[in-house]
């Protein structure tokens, strides 16, 4: 876990004497988040989770700990148990239960923010041990990360240079179960991870933007291109990157400014693309 100043804690916790995760009100996706969070971390899955620390229990930036979180669900889960009648009783137990429901909501987002903000942190400082933490905070105060989070951990992962760990958080999280899925930056992060091997690793590139495509239905944009168009200039690799301005060109696929910074220090690059986009607006020189 993380202290408020953003650093670990002296000693591992202490798993001792816990219950298990069963036993402690955790759904099974919460569940498959800290063991996740467990198993990349290198802490040994004994089917049990650490005693929450102050610092843990402050993830979502106020005075939230997990007692008071588990009896908001609770109190939100009796009103909704409750027959309800009509006249005042009935729009003052809806009133109420609205009103709970929109704490418990308020709490996941406001744990959402500022997971994502001690991810973005830990990934600045170069630290993904950091990053992974925060996984395992969340699931300790029983909040599921969204597809955000989850991308900016894959983020961090990829900026190491550990495309094996950021793979495994990737098709962990990223799950039809887990009611997650990825996004176009979320490939593009991957895409850009695997360009930056030496050589660049255009099969699982391929296979990455054959599952964007057909898995998830995510048609590539401006963007995607001018990612794979990087790796080409980078490298030199001018042939790939003509038909790829060719594919732009057949699905009716802008270059942008950025497009143009990416040619502009290769010349043939930058006369193959004003070749085929002529009809643009764009300053080519």
């Amino acid at each position: 876990g993380l202290s408020p100043s953003g650093t670990p804690p002296a000693s591992p916790p202490d798993y001792a004497g816990q219950p298990p995760l069963s036993q402690k009100g955790h759904t099974p996706t919460v569940m498959l988040v800290a063991l996740l969070a467990m198993v990349l971390s290198g802490i040994p899955v004994n089917g049990r989770l650490a005693s929450l620390t102050a610092a843990q229990r402050s993830l979502c930036g106020g005075n939230a700990p997990r007692q008071q979180r588990q009896l908001l669900r609770s109190r939100v889960g009796q009103f909704h148990s409750i027959p309800l009648g009509g006249g005042k009783q009935k729009r003052g137990l809806r009133q109420l239960f609205s009103s709970e429901l929109n704490q418990d909501e308020k709490f996941e987002k406001d744990a959402r923010v500022e997971a994502m903000r001690r991810i973005k942190a830990a990934g600045n400082r170069n630290s993904p041990e950091e990053a992974l933490g925060v996984l395992s905070d969340m699931a300790n105060i029983g909040v599921m990360p969204d597809a955000q989070v989850v991308t900016a951990l894959v983020d961090v992962f990829a900026r190491k240079g550990n495309m094996a760990m950021a793979m495994k958080v990737f098709q962990q999280m990223f799950r039809e179960e887990n009611g997650l899925e990825p996004d176009e930056v979320t490939f593009k992060i991957l895409v850009d991870g695997y360009g930056k091997i030496e050589p660049p690793d255009w099969g699982k590139i391929s296979r990455l933007l054959n599952l964007m495509e057909l898995t998830y239905e995510i048609p590539p944009s401006t963007m995607t291109y001018n990612g794979l168009l990087s790796i080409c200039a980078r490298t030199k690799d001018y042939e790939r990157a003509y038909e790829l301005i060719d594919r732009m060109d057949a699905a009716s696929i802008e270059p942008d400014h950025q497009t143009l910074q990416i040619v502009h220090e290769k010349k043939a690059l930058r006369g193959y693309l004003r070749k085929v986009f002529s009809g643009t607006r764009l300053n080519y020189d």
